[in-house]
């Protein structure tokens, strides 16, 4: 199962949640200009695993695209920034043994949460590792904060604003089914029947 629900949150910006066989995770605008992925933990958080791995298939290709966009983007240093164009970022310090890393710009990078994307096969691992205590009381949380304003790993915080306003495009109920999900389908079937 992976399905993607859309909704206008209390700000009245889209915000949609990504369910998995392993979990779902919420992507939402917020008006303090920032973009935030949160898993949505079934549990309260504290007595939760610290990491959460969610497993993004061709099952939605569309979703499953829109995540090798995300991780090309970075991989190869590139932002694009308009139809076509794109700059180039000299240095990288996003992507490591070919998996993003990103430590959310909510708190001190010692203790905030982490967002890690790792691409397989036919899949990508999306993994939240929750945040530590901090001295100031934030409670601990899966939350990741992508700034647009002085993130620490500009400009790469564009990558993420552009996979979310191409999720805007999605229509939940109006799905056309690509040959990559059929061909995924098919393959998940004669597996099943092996």
């Amino acid at each position: 199962m992976q399905e993607v629900e859309r909704y206008k949150n209390i700000w009245n910006y889209d915000s949609f949640v990504i369910k998995t066989d392993n979990g779902s995770f919420e992507i939402l605008f917020a008006p303090n200009g920032d973009l935030y992925w949160k898993y949505l933990s079934s549990k309260n958080v504290l007595d939760d695993k610290q990491k959460q791995e969610l497993i993004i298939t061709k099952e939605n290709y569309f979703i499953y695209e829109l995540f090798c966009k995300l991780y090309e983007c970075i991989k190869n240093n590139k932002v694009f920034y308009d139809k076509g164009n794109y700059f180039e970022v000299m240095e990288n310090r996003l992507f490591k043994n070919n998996m993003i890393e990103w430590y959310s710009d909510e708190l001190p990078i010692d203790i905030t949460s982490k967002l890690t994307i790792k691409k397989e096969q036919e899949t990508f691992k999306v993994i939240f590792e929750k945040s530590k205590e901090s001295k100031d009381g934030m409670s601990i949380t899966y939350s990741i904060r992508f700034r647009n304003s002085g993130s620490r790993y500009e400009p790469f915080n564009i990558c993420f604003m552009q996979m979310y306003n191409e999720l805007k495009s999605y229509d939940p109920n109006c799905h056309q089914i690509h040959i990559e999900e059929y061909l995924y389908k098919q393959k998940t079937l004669k597996k099943k029947t092996d």
